[in-house]
């Protein structure tokens, strides 16, 4: 019994398509999560419930998470990106349908 390419290529396409269709799905909840949670803040913060003045100590934890744990987990990002086929057809085809039909 010989191998047959072609079900080899079909079954790497479906799993590519797979995977973009979930990372498409998770990208539109969680633009969605945080426009809510932003939406909330703003509303909370013009009614006057919440006070948006920050404290130096909460302005220096800002500062240090942006300015040195960020270039970290940006690092730690492109490594997961890098992993990703995102120049197939199959997973941007995936992701597209993934994020408008998630």
């Amino acid at each position: 019994m010989a191998f047959d390419p072609t079900l080899g290529i079909t079954a790497l396409s479906a799993v590519t398509f797979t995977l973009g269709l979930l990372i498409g799905v998770v990208a539109k909840r969680t633009l969605k999560l945080a426009f809510a949670i932003v939406s909330l803040v703003v509303l909370l913060a013009v009614t006057g419930y919440v006070n948006l003045a920050l404290s130096e100590a909460t302005t220096a934890t800002i500062y240090r998470v942006v300015f040195y744990q960020a270039p970290a987990l940006t690092g730690r990002a492109t490594e997961i990106a890098s992993a990703l086929p995102l120049s197939s057809a199959a997973f941007l085809i995936g992701v597209t349908l993934g994020f408008w039909k998630g």
